[in-house]
């Protein structure tokens, strides 16, 4: 399936080009996208995991046709206006730009990555951690995400040699008193980290202005308890 990364889909379509600072084609377009599904042969020998950005961008595409709707349309209606997300967009807006911080790589600013069209749902949203947090804590704890929750908590895919458990969206680690679900991700200079216990509930997010991971900080503090 396109949310349990098992579609067998290469991280980045092989048609997506990057300018001389690595930053891919903010003009990559949904008819991109499908000629690059058309062109592309699965590989029956492929690992049964693989993370995918091409199938975040083929799920988006699927819901918009399927809902008549735009991305943009799908993702206000669903996420940013239920949970009253005030700093949760694609573009930012002229008077916010003063709020949105420089990236760096290995010490040297970056330019920021504009990711719109069709690749705009696998990596093009800019949040803060305080709409993450309302947004997790509402995952979380709001009953009527319980069955939701639950869906995605379900491991679609294990490998005991690298101790990887795969959810729906999240990936899993896994230990006598506590499961921890956790997703991250990197784009150009910037870095995310999120993450939650089941044990209480707890939950951490992290932001960073610099391409170096936070996973396993995330994890650390995820795995500590507070006194």
């Amino acid at each position: 399936m396109l949310s349990e990364p098992s579609s067998g889909l290469p991280v980045m379509p092989d048609n997506l080009s990057y300018d001389i600072n690595g930053i891919p084609d903010t003009a990559y377009s949904d008819d991109d996208l499908i000629k690059f599904l058309r062109d592309h042969k699965l590989n029956k020998s492929s690992p049964s995991f693989r993370y995918s950005n091409s199938g975040t961008a083929l799920l988006s595409l699927v819901m918009e046709h399927a809902t008549d709707k735009e991305f943009t349309a799908l993702l206000n209606e669903h996420v940013i206006s239920p949970f009253e997300l005030k700093n949760t967009m694609l573009e930012v807006p002229v008077k916010k730009q003063g709020f949105f911080t420089d990236g760096s790589k290995q010490g040297k600013n970056v330019p920021h990555w504009d990711i719109f069209h069709a690749m705009a749902p696998a990596g093009g949203l800019r949040s803060t951690s305080e709409d993450l947090a309302i947004f997790l804590s509402a995952f979380l704890r709001d009953s009527n995400y319980r069955n939701t929750r639950n869906y995605m908590q379900k491991i679609r895919y294990s490998d005991n040699i690298s101790d990887i458990n795969v959810a729906t969206g999240w990936f899993m680690n896994s230990s006598a008193k506590d499961n921890i679900y956790w997703v991250a991700g990197s784009t150009g200079g910037f870095s995310s980290f999120a993450g939650y216990s089941t044990s209480d509930n707890r939950f951490a997010i992290m932001l960073s202005n610099s391409n170096i991971s936070l996973t396993e900080s995330g994890l650390k503090i995820l795995k500590s308890r507070a006194p």
